[in-house]
């Protein structure tokens, strides 16, 4: 995909069959989880779902790279979670749980703190569009020369070698 409009646009076609659908999280204390939950018609749409939240998991490592204040954002292995981290932070349809308090056998404690993401494809979607205005996704050089005048140039070099040969 050429730019995050590519990936909205993407997210929008799939909201329809996300809107009983949301992502559940669980940080803190016990570690970090994320969890797809809730009525979808379509197993398929969430397989979609979560395919694009990790191809778009993986254009943040290189837009927000060099931006200190996404660096926890953007630090898990995968890339899935990095775009539902992303997601949490600026979603307005995230609504955080009641946060539990964990004490282990060997006396240690700590937070434990749920909540969820709900309007799941949507709310990507929105996330796209701040992406775009905010850190676009930019081609290498040669990407971008190629993208806008590779065909061109492709035919200019196959008349030149007509041309070599009818001369010849």
């Amino acid at each position: 995909m050429k730019n995050w409009l590519d990936f909205e646009k993407r997210f929008k076609e799939l909201a329809p069959d996300l809107k009983n659908s949301r992502i559940d999280d669980q940080t803190g204390a016990a570690g970090e989880y994320w969890r797809v939950a809730g009525i979808s018609a379509n197993r398929e749409s969430i397989q979609e779902f979560e395919t694009l939240c990790m191809i778009t998991g993986r254009e943040l490592t290189n837009a927000l790279k060099d931006k200190e204040q996404y660096s926890k954002i953007i630090d898990h292995e995968d890339p899935k979670i990095r775009w539902y981290r992303l997601l949490k932070m600026h979603s307005q349809s995230y609504h955080r749980d009641i946060s539990g308090y964990q004490t282990e056998e060997d006396g240690s404690k700590g937070w434990i703190h749920g909540g969820s993401i709900s309007n799941i494809g949507n709310g990507s979607a929105n996330l796209c569009l701040w992406l775009e205005a905010k850190h676009p996704i930019t081609m290498p050089w040669h990407e971008r020369l190629y993208e806008d005048y590779g065909r061109e140039i492709v035919i200019g070099i196959i008349l030149i070698i007509i041309s070599a040969i009818i001369t010849a």
